[in-house]
């Protein structure tokens, strides 16, 4: 449901992992695990620093520092560059630091829908960088799926996965380490709940009016959770990725409250002194890990270093000091209401750099064009004759609605499209790494 094993727990039984911040000692009278470094829970809600010029600034110097540390290197460095204000600012500063040309590099599609590569342009042209643009196919794509899978030890939980290992073969023959903007939508706030989640929490009697909408009300209260009484219960179902009665078509042994208590202990333990930083902190205890993972080893499995300047911890004290609304805000607006309150001081100073049009459009992610990947014969084939018989034998999944959702996949739903994805991206790491 949620995409992500988070806490000590894998998917294999009797091996666990280290959490976020922690380091094992193996011993001969046994294994002890401390913890090294824990999330700050900030000061208490809207009592940081004051918002201004002044914090701006600080914010920018204090990010221009953490990507000048994070350059240090004896052999060829650049940017992955994706066009949007996070890898877009990294790039920026990068370039600012070396005062000469550096190279930055991006994955484009043919279909424009998913191809941010009007905006890794605009990039480019302000940060005078080089830029080498990759076009990802259907037939590569088909091709790596189960290379990718054995290189991430894992069932590769978003389609995307698949991108950024195309990025580091190719980034690969030019240099050995990249700068990405990971991790600042977790840090900051960059993900359109935590601007939903604020906006039910400054202006609930305004949400329930919207709800009462004719023809969007009805949307607008799934978007908003508004109908789930209990706070921490709305965010942790906001992060979910497949709903209840998804879940439980494709895998009968799903259970609601059993996925809501895992995830509601977690929530719990993380540090936070107001709503937000404990939301926050909870999507860096329990998503951003698995994020990270699959940055690494997608990476590594091509030999190239990916270093994440906007995960700096001294950068991450600073930024857990400021106020809430400094991140995320609930400001009422009639354009662009979601990107204007979101990772709102990052905003501030990408608006310097970039301009409001590039720095406040919706957020699109790293999208892939599932539906195109998924028809491309080898991929099909794949399925067909490997994937779906082995769902059937494994029996962990229900066969019969997955075929259904396979063999209906070019008028699927988006969230359909995924909910498949799911299924074959873990047969295929099983048949790897358990048959």
């Amino acid at each position: 449901m949620f995409r992500c094993v988070s806490g000590p727990g894998t998917l294999l039984k009797g091996v666990s992992q280290p959490e976020p911040g922690q380091w094992v000692e193996l011993g001969l009278n046994g294994d002890e695990t401390q913890t090294y470094w824990t999330l700050p829970a900030g000061p208490p809600e809207n009592a940081g620093r004051t918002s201004g010029t002044a914090t701006v600034d600080e914010f920018e110097e204090k990010l221009r520092r953490c990507v000048q540390q994070q350059m240090i290197s004896d052999v060829p460095l650049g940017c992955q560059l994706s066009g949007g204000v996070d890898s877009s600012l990294v790039t920026k500063f990068a370039a600012d630091s070396v005062g000469e040309h550096l190279n930055s590099y991006s994955v484009v599609f043919k279909d424009p829908v998913y191809s941010e590569e009007k905006w890794i342009d605009a990039a480019t042209t302000v940060t005078g960088v080089r830029s080498h643009k990759f076009l990802l196919t259907d037939k590569w794509y088909a091709d790596h799926f189960q290379k990718a899978t054995w290189h991430l030890d894992a069932p590769l939980n978003h389609p995307n996965t698949l991108g950024i290992m195309f990025l580091a073969e190719n980034a690969r023959r030019t240099v050995t380490v990249l700068l990405s903007g990971e991790g600042a939508d977790e840090v900051l706030g960059g993900y359109n709940r935590f601007f939903y989640q604020q906006l039910i929490h400054d202006h609930p009697a305004a949400c329930r009016l919207m709800t009462l909408l004719p023809v969007l009300g009805r949307r607008i209260s799934q978007k908003l959770g508004i109908e789930i009484s209990s706070a921490r219960d709305r965010f942790i179902l906001s992060t979910a990725r497949i709903n209840q009665i998804d879940a439980q078509r494709i895998y009968p042994l799903f259970r609601m409250e059993r996925a809501l208590a895992m995830h509601r202990d977690r929530f719990d333990a993380v540090p936070g002194n107001s709503r937000l930083k404990k939301c926050l902190n909870y999507s860096m205890q329990t998503y951003l890990p698995e994020m990270l993972l699959r940055q690494d080893k997608m990476t590594m499995a091509a030999s190239l270093e990916n270093r994440v300047p906007f995960l700096d911890h001294e950068f991450l004290e600073f930024v857990r000091g400021l106020p809430d609304t400094d991140l995320v805000s609930s400001t009422l607006a009639l354009r662009n209401m979601v990107a204007k309150n979101t990772k709102v001081i990052l905003k501030k100073i990408a608006v310097k750099y970039f301009g409001p049009e590039f720095s406040y459009r919706q957020k699109e992610g790293f999208a892939i064009p599932l539906r195109a990947f998924f028809e491309q014969q080898a991929f099909v084939e794949l399925v067909n004759d490997q994937i779906l018989p082995g769902v059937k034998n494994r029996a962990l999944f229900s066969c019969a609605p997955v075929k259904s959702l396979w063999e209906s996949r070019a008028d699927l739903s988006n969230r359909d499209l995924e909910s498949l994805w799911v299924v074959l991206a873990f047969e295929m790491w099983a048949q790897q790494f358990l048959s």
